[in-house]
């Protein structure tokens, strides 16, 4: 059965498949994403997995859904002064918790280090990483351990406006490496070359993330909008419909 509930952004309109509730939506939110596939993505099947998840949590809770697609920056921005309702999926920092409330975790994954598939950058321990030339995209967070070497001076951080460029200047080898989860890493990483048989991942993963839907403390209401999206998420985990979702876009699921 296909949705009454559409998302509308620049003239597209896309409808979830979904098994929808009988009542139609009363309240209208908006939230905001970026390109980040496979999981978010404005060409992407329904929007990728984070964006069917979200839209489908607060669809079942009685919301009408306004999804727009944005460059991360503007998003964040948006979002924080009271533009949208909330946006996803953003990892935890001390900055961010300063202006944002999160929700439960919408996913939880490991970031590896990605670098030329002839590097001899090895990684077990910080000091291993020194002198490397890290490159990550506008918006992105850096890890505790990667900001930790970084500012042990052990490696540099340079950011660029898209993540993409960091793989062609790897390529390039005017940077050593970045840092990603798998599944957006290999993705970017053919996007931006078209061969991604060029790259590789040290074995040893750098951090351990979880990922979020985030909403402004200065939002309206914030905390009720942020209680029902969390009970509207732990009913999709129990019932399986969380499991259906992951599964429909291929994601593997570490939680």
């Amino acid at each position: 059965m296909m949705c009454q509930g559409w998302l509308r952004r620049l003239g597209i309109f896309l409808c979830l498949v979904l098994y929808c509730g009988t009542a139609r939506p009363e309240i209208e939110i908006r939230l905001v994403t970026g390109e980040f596939p496979p999981f978010t993505g404005e060409n992407l099947p329904n929007g990728g997995f984070f964006t069917e998840l979200v839209s489908t949590v607060f669809y079942e809770l009685g919301y009408a859904i306004d999804i727009s697609f944005a460059p991360w920056k503007r998003g964040y921005q948006d979002t924080l002064e009271g533009k949208y309702s909330a946006t996803f999926p953003y990892s935890y920092s001390q900055e961010r918790a300063r202006h944002f409330k999160y929700s439960e975790p919408l996913r939880i994954n490991t970031v590896h280090i990605f670098v030329h598939r002839d590097s001899l950058l090895r990684y077990q321990e910080l000091k291993d990483l020194h002198g490397a030339r890290f490159c990550t995209g506008l918006g992105y967070n850096i890890f505790p351990p990667l900001r930790e070497a970084r500012d042990m001076k052990i490696i540099s951080i340079t950011t660029v406006p898209k993540i993409e460029n960091c793989f062609r200047m790897i390529a390039n080898r005017r940077m050593d490496a970045t840092f990603l989860n798998s599944e957006v890493g290999w993705e970017e990483a053919f996007r931006a070359t078209g061969d991604a048989d060029q790259f590789k991942t040290l074995e040893k993963p750098i951090y351990v993330v979880r990922e979020y839907l985030i909403l402004s403390k200065e939002y309206p209401e914030s905390e009720m909008l942020l209680n029902n999206f969390n009970t509207g998420l732990n009913r999709l985990i129990e019932n399986g419909r969380y499991q259906e979702i992951a599964d429909h876009h291929g994601v593997k699921l570490e939680h």
